[in-house]
């Protein structure tokens, strides 16, 4: 096995200020057809609501999953966000 460890876009040392939901799961995509068939995925907050989106939306696959403290649904953000 061989780890790899990576900064989805405007995120760590990735370039950019600015991403979403959708470009981490489009991200998620294109790193699985680059690294070939992924034995198990690790992902942490936003990552986390990301990797399940591509895993259900997308079919990205992995025998195994672990989510460290995913984001909550983006619909308590948008509600949050409203009220302030």
């Amino acid at each position: 096995y061989e780890a790899v460890l990576v900064d989805l876009p405007a995120h760590g040392r990735s370039t950019g200020r600015t991403t979403n939901l959708v470009e981490w799961m489009w991200a998620l995509r294109a790193l699985e057809r680059e690294l070939g068939a992924v034995e198990a995925i690790v992902a942490h907050s936003f990552g986390g609501a990301a990797t399940a989106l591509a895993m259900g939306e997308l079919g990205v696959p992995a025998r195994g999953v672990v989510l460290v403290a995913p984001a909550g649904s983006p619909f308590y953000y948008v509600e949050h966000f409203a009220r302030m």
